[in-house]
């Protein structure tokens, strides 16, 4: 009985101890300085893949799709309707609209 008991306990010191190396390792986990160049006018590079562009924090599920690289050069800011969102250029356009599909083992021969 005396086992179980010191078992549980330590299973909870652990699980505690866990939780809060990742709480520490988190809370720094804001725009780095790479982003906060490519952001202006109030707009901010949010999502945890950081591919939103909006004037708030957006808590987003954590998926990397391939499209979202082109977000990394891209410039964050506000349009002609006062909206925040990625400036539309050429380069952005571009890197959208290009194949990025991963081949399905299948397709591979």
């Amino acid at each position: 009985m005396n086992n179980r008991i010191i078992y549980v306990i330590l299973l909870f010191l652990g699980v505690f101890l866990l939780f809060g190396a990742f709480l520490s390792s988190t809370k720094d986990l804001g725009v780095s300085k790479d982003n906060e160049k490519m952001q202006k006018d109030g707009c901010i590079i949010t999502g945890c893949s950081s591919h939103i562009c909006a004037d708030e924090d957006v808590i987003t599920t954590c998926e990397f799709r391939p499209e979202y690289v082109c977000y990394q050069n891209a410039l964050c800011k506000r349009d002609l309707n006062n909206q925040c969102g990625w400036e539309e250029t050429k380069e952005l356009s571009l890197c959208l609209s290009a194949d990025r599909t991963i081949p399905q083992p299948e397709q591979i021969q």
